[in-house]
């Protein structure tokens, strides 16, 4: 399946990946080396390929980003540190689809429109997790990004996700983990406008990951400020799952 964008004049294709693409996908993820851990290496792929997709972005015949997707609870998955981490706070992750890390290639895309082409195509990974995740009957999304390797945060917010948690993974590497509900009826992450909002710096990591660990969740980020918009959140995730089970 192939869809077409159109980003700031610039014709990007947007297709599932196979096996034969593997060396082109691990190329996408070069940035990620830099981190204490990164899991995108063969054997990591080969296993995605069995349990969930790989879809690319592709400018003229170049595969230039990609992004990986699963269920969370796939059983290789369930071996790591990450999945550990993750389902310490949530109950019943069989409802769960799982978007991992979004990896582009340096093109001489113009300058002045580089950035919103890169964002644009971040934006149709995460409409294809929503299509997906909806194809596939699951109720929710999680997405995980390197707080080191987060330059898209108000994109991520913009197509309704939440900020629900900012932890350590694998080799306690700091993530932002995001969170978002399929279906409208069923969102434990909405925004309530009767509830105050707190503007917290995204700098001060360790407020913003006290004030999630308690409670909270962020419904928005200011890039211009780079700050977040933390709000109370009114349910409980560990109920609400055993209510809608």
């Amino acid at each position: 399946m192939n869809k077409d964008y159109c980003l700031s004049g610039t014709k990007i294709v947007m297709r599932r990946l196979f096996k034969y693409d593997m060396e082109e996908i691990i190329s996408c993820y070069h940035d990620y080396t830099a981190l204490y851990h990164n899991p995108v290496n063969q054997n990591f792929l080969e296993n995605v390929f069995h349990c969930g997709e790989i879809w690319g972005a592709f400018f003229k015949s170049d595969l230039i980003g990609c992004c990986y997707y699963f269920p969370f609870k796939s059983s290789f998955y369930k071996t790591t540190a990450s999945y550990s981490a993750i389902s310490d706070f949530l109950d019943n992750t069989g409802k769960f689809y799982y978007m991992g890390y979004v990896g582009f290639k340096k093109h001489p895309f113009n300058e002045k429109n580089g950035d919103d082409i890169y964002g644009g195509i971040y934006q149709a990974f995460l409409n294809i997790a929503q299509m997906q995740a909806f194809r596939r009957d699951y109720k929710y999304i999680l997405h995980t990004v390197p707080l080191k390797i987060s330059d898209h945060k108000e994109k991520i917010f913009s197509c309704g996700y939440s900020l629900i948690k900012l932890r350590g993974l694998e080799n306690l590497v700091v993530h932002y983990i995001f969170a978002k509900a399929v279906f409208n009826e069923e969102n434990i992450y909405e925004i309530h406008s009767s509830i105050p909002v707190e503007r917290i710096p995204a700098d001060d990591t360790k407020k913003v990951s006290a004030l999630l660990e308690n409670g909270y969740h962020c419904i928005d980020y200011s890039k211009e400020e780079n700050c977040f918009c933390i709000q109370k959140s009114v349910t409980d995730q560990k109920t609400f799952f055993h209510c809608v089970k």
